[in-house]
């Protein structure tokens, strides 16, 4: 008795197993029939139905894709693109991997656009995102003169090769009509004011030994 109960859960279970495999095996010829009869439709409609219902969701729903993620939270890529557009205002040319660059010309030219409409409202919405009222300055005073005459198209991109290490494309973005001694002028001057100041000192050091 114990022998034939054993025997009846094996049927059972092996005829579970062949009526999901009859039933998967209708699903493949539907598929085939598709294929072959809609061309490339049918693969298309099969991939479609095996992805899952996010992506599904964006590949019919194109909303929110302005921008790169850069596989980066929002705040970080705002932060990001605020130092770059900060670096980019205030040197005029900067060297960037090109999809950053390509990304970063949005953020500087409405950057500049809100400089030449001048109005307290702008300057309050440049101010949030630069956080630095020093580029600021500069952008509604000097830049927004520059490229008052200039109806978009502030800044150029121009490729620069590949970065040894990890071969990402480089870029250089610039600003149109650029003031070339402004780059890197910060560094420039602490240079020469820290070699002034250990000369000061030195020149006090001799004259302190020539004394005694």
């Amino acid at each position: 008795m114990q022998l034939l109960g054993y025997k009846k859960k094996i049927l059972y279970k092996l005829k579970n197993i062949l009526y999901k495999a009859a039933q998967i095996v209708r699903i493949v010829e539907i598929l085939l029939f598709v294929c072959i009869h809609e061309g490339g439709a049918g693969v298309g409609f099969i991939r479609f139905g095996f992805r899952s219902t996010e992506k599904r969701k964006e590949s019919i729903m194109k909303h929110g894709d302005a921008h790169r993620r850069f596989n980066m939270p929002k705040s970080q890529r705002r932060a990001l693109f605020a130092n770059l557009t900060n670096a980019l205002l205030t040197h005029e040319q900067i060297t960037i991997t090109l999809p950053r660059a390509k990304e970063l010309r949005t953020f500087a030219e409405s950057m500049i656009t809100y400089a030449k409409k001048g109005d307290l409202n702008s300057r309050r919405l440049a101010l949030s995102f630069l956080r630095d009222k020093e580029v600021v300055s500069k952008l509604f005073s000097v830049l927004a003169e520059r490229y008052k005459e200039r109806n978009g198209g502030y800044t150029r991109v121009i490729k620069a090769g590949y970065r040894y290490g990890d071969c990402a494309p480089m870029a250089i973005i610039e600003l149109v009509d650029r003031d070339v001694t402004v780059k890197g002028i910060k560094d420039i001057e602490r240079v020469k004011a820290e070699k002034a100041a250990q000369e000061a000192e030195a020149k006090a050091q001799n004259g302190e030994a020539a004394a005694a």
